[in-house]
């Protein structure tokens, strides 16, 4: 999000006293958010046909150079785009003054598991060094130059819904110089960053660096300058962190300085998780029916939003994975598959598969498949006819990278529904992303208010009720901005020399 006022000499002559500051946001809702470019003026609107057909290119971009025969490729190897993809923030006339990003994290390990499979081992062999990237231990030292900062809400409480792991994140350990990135990527606990994740965030705040750096975030010199904002997970702070250190160079380099990252403790006060009420069952009591998570959920988690619970259900109930496709995986895997989502199976193999590892495999095999193999250890059959039996079992009990491609394009559909459909995904989503659009907003105009962020933004931005976000971004914006214009033409007015 950028603020940005139109410049004149006055503004050209007062541009070294204003401060600069940017918000960043690390997330770990399951989508990314395009939140877009607001300019907003003290007099006129400036024509946002531009600013769409700027956003269009980078999306035809993408969707021109994706081969879907090669999507598993593409997907492993993303890579930053350019500047020159980018665009331009550079207006003419028009004077950038605070920035907001929004971030999520890098790639990362999986968070679920198939029952009923297992993954191969693999010998380790340059080939797949990617295992661990030790770029990423170069730039710990820098984690001396962080501080984590615990925010809270009156009346807050700790969520019976954490998410969708069960592993406990220790956020302090992620940002600890002599205990991050210590073991290999393939050898993480669930949703933890990758060294590879870490470094996608430095290639990311390089480019940022290049993008900003001559003309905004050179101004940007202390801690005051910026507030930093993540949830409460390892792999978020990481992120972040990888992203700062890039972007922001001229603050880690006196380790006295200390830039804070907050965070708020209590899932429950997480306005990036969004409002929709996850039915996870850890610290439930009883059998874990609908009807004891969701009486446990309406009394130990308040601030949940009904409606965006009852949008979220209906659209999830107009989705079917492809029965073709389901059918195909049950045979392969075993029919406790069923138990997971699509988008659940895709996690579990993806994040291993990006990493040189084989595809989850069947534990245990048909009666017919063992029997070839029995043959094959007893002799029975001959060397030939043996391997190839022992192959075929394998392939018919194993992920190949069809399935795999397959599984993607179901989580498309799954996600599309989930966060656009018009059955209550779109509904839930834009109900859902207010508070974290609205903290946003508040930060940006108490920048441009008071020249510092409030610390009571974030508080506000979890407890206001639902507004239309347009009448924020627009009205509150200009308001921030004419008074600010207003106390610039009172001190003129004082001005010995009338400037």
């Amino acid at each position: 999000l950028h603020v940005c006022m139109p410049v004149t000499n006055n503004r050209r002559k007062m541009a070294s006293c204003n401060r600069n500051f940017l918000l960043i946001s690390g997330i770990a809702i399951m989508f990314m958010f395009l939140l877009g470019v607001f300019y907003t003026s003290l007099d006129r609107q400036l024509d946002r046909s531009g600013l769409v057909s700027n956003l269009l290119e980078v999306k035809d971009y993408f969707v021109e150079n994706v081969d879907h025969k090669s999507r598993l490729s593409e997907y492993c190897n993303i890579e930053i785009p350019k500047r020159e993809v980018m665009g331009s923030y550079d207006i003419p006339g028009w004077e950038l003054q605070h920035l907001a990003i929004n971030i999520r994290h890098g790639d990362r390990s999986a968070l679920h598991r198939i029952p009923g499979t297992t993954t191969p081992q693999v010998t380790l062999t340059d080939k797949n060094s990617s295992y661990l990237d030790v770029r990423a231990r170069e730039y710990t030292h820098h984690f001396k130059c962080l501080h984590l900062e615990k925010l809270s809400l009156p009346n807050s409480t700790d969520a019976v819904y954490d998410g969708e792991e069960e592993f406990e994140h220790d956020i302090k350990a992620a940002v600890n110089p002599k205990k991050a990135f210590l073991k290999s990527d393939f050898l993480l606990e669930i949703g933890q960053l990758t060294t590879r994740g870490f470094m996608q965030h430095i290639q990311l705040g390089e480019q940022f660096k290049r993008y900003y750096g001559d003309k905004f975030l050179q101004s940007v010199t202390h801690s005051g300058n910026i507030y930093v904002r993540s949830t409460n997970y390892a792999r978020t702070v990481q992120s972040v962190s990888g992203l700062l250190i890039a972007m922001l160079p001229q603050l880690f380099r006196n380790k006295k300085h200390k830039l804070p990252i907050h965070y708020y403790p209590n899932d429950s006060d997480e306005v990036m998780h969004g409002l929709v009420v996850r039915t996870h069952t850890k610290g439930i009591p009883g059998n874990h029916s609908e009807q004891d998570i969701r009486a446990a959920l309406v009394e130990t988690v308040p601030k949940l939003c009904p409606a965006v619970s009852m949008h979220a259900k209906n659209q999830k109930l107009t989705f079917a994975a492809d029965s073709k496709l389901m059918k195909s995986l049950s045979d392969k895997l075993g029919p406790q598959i069923t138990t997971k989502s699509i988008a659940q199976l895709t996690d579990a193999a993806l994040p291993g598969f990006c990493h040189a590892q084989p595809l989850p495999c069947r534990t245990r095999s048909k009666p017919g498949d063992q029997k070839s193999l029995l043959s094959h250890l007893r002799g029975d059959a001959s060397a030939t006819e043996a391997t190839t039996s022992v192959r075929e079992m394998l392939s018919m009990n194993c992920l190949s990278e069809n399935n795999l491609e397959d599984m993607m394009d179901e989580c498309d559909r799954e996600y599309c529904g989930a966060f656009a459909g018009t059955d209550g995904g779109l509904s839930a989503t834009s109900l859902s992303i207010y508070p974290f659009l609205r903290e946003i907003t508040l930060h940006l105009v108490s920048a441009a208010l008071h020249g510092e962020i409030s610390p009571a933004a974030s508080a506000a931005a979890a407890v206001t009720p639902p507004v239309d976000v347009s009448d924020i971004a627009d009205s509150e914006t200009r308001r921030a901005l004419k008074v600010k214009r207003d106390k610039k033409n009172k001190k003129n007015k004082t001005s010995p020399s009338g400037e």
